[in-house]
């Protein structure tokens, strides 16, 4: 965490929770002076981050490198608009478990080449290695909740932007979702989203896209419950209009689908079961490669971002000040 700082145009604050102003919240009825939402304990934009997939909260803020980075670049265009900043890792039993949860073991993939393949693959691999990432994710869910309705009532006249990397991202998908059925007043101070590397990405998306993913890029979790492998209620993103999805093409997570299952074949027909195998094994570790190559990072800073999570921060950054200068809070899924 950053040491606290007094509170200057852009300023970047951290540091602990400021005291609750009130146990109820109400929505803005009307706009308020837009140098004037700023306040010593609230800055007019709050960002809340879920780190991905395997990284830690020790560094970055709590929030991983890739939220980290994307962090960054908002803040920087936010600062550039004369407008106050500060950012918060989510964590509070939020685990993170590593996207190589999804590897298999040896001895799954030799039950590829039994009789019934995917009948011995497939139960095995759900309950140890899938299972234990979809607890880590429903641990990323409530951690989410709470941190947005404790803002929400905290800063009421803050805009809230909620963020996340691979688990992160299907955490803060979820949890918006739960918000707009069990709080959509904390909802409702959700200015915008940024989901990166997003396993409940549903083809077709109505979010704004970046990166290379074709626009039918399916998440994991999504060709899960699609092809009836795991239980679940599909749903694109609840506020489309002020949300961005970044994906590269092969990633493992937001870009899961046919395409695995085709170099699986194409090897069969080369090489046999052994054949399948291998080349199934050699498209995971690709897909592995792509899902973990969106930032570059030493123990302490981000040497490179990829360009996508760059224009994503700032498109979100637009719709943040935009609501600052003319628009009061309004009910979740209404134009804002």
């Amino acid at each position: 965490m950053f040491a606290a700082a007094a509170l200057a145009s852009g300023a970047v604050l951290s540091g602990s929770l400021p005291a609750a102003q009130g146990s109820a919240v109400s929505y803005r009825q009307t706009v308020q002076p837009f140098r004037l939402r700023a306040s010593a304990s609230c800055p007019e934009v709050i960002f809340l981050g879920a780190r991905g997939s395997g990284e830690t909260t020790a560094q970055f803020n709590a929030e991983g490198p890739n939220v980290a980075a994307i962090s960054k670049a908002m803040h920087a265009d936010l600062s550039a608009r004369h407008i106050s900043f500060a950012s918060y890792g989510i964590t509070d039993g939020y685990t993170a478990d590593a996207v190589s949860d999804f590897l298999p073991t040896k001895a799954e993939l030799e039950k590829l080449l039994s009789f019934h393949p995917w009948r011995e693959f497939w139960p095995d691999y759900y309950d140890h290695q899938v299972e234990p990432f979809f607890k880590s994710i429903a641990s990323g869910v409530r951690a989410t909740e709470s941190e947005t309705k404790k803002w929400a009532a905290t800063c009421p006249d803050s805009e809230i932007v909620l963020a996340g990397y691979s688990q992160g991202a299907m955490a803060v998908h979820e949890a918006e979702h739960d918000l707009r059925f069990a709080s959509r007043s904390a909802l409702g101070h959700v200015a915008a989203t940024i989901l990166l590397g997003d396993g409940d990405r549903e083809p077709g998306t109505k979010a704004k896209l970046f990166g290379s993913a074709s626009d039918n890029a399916q998440g994991i979790l999504d060709y899960g419950e699609s092809s009836g492998l795991v239980h679940g209620t599909r749903s694109d993103v609840p506020l489309p209009g002020s949300t961005a999805e970044i994906c590269n093409a092969d990633d493992i997570v937001c870009d899961f689908g046919q395409g695995w299952l085709d170099d699986f074949a194409a090897g069969v027909l080369l090489g046999g079961w052994k054949g399948g195998v291998a080349a199934l094994t050699v498209a995971v570790k690709h897909a592995v490669k792509v899902h973990v190559s969106y930032v570059r990072d030493t123990a302490e800073s981000v040497t490179w971002t990829d360009p996508a999570l760059i224009s994503a921060a700032k498109w979100a950054a637009g719709l943040v000040a935009r609501n600052l200068r003319e628009l009061p809070i309004g009910e979740p899924g209404v134009s804002r």
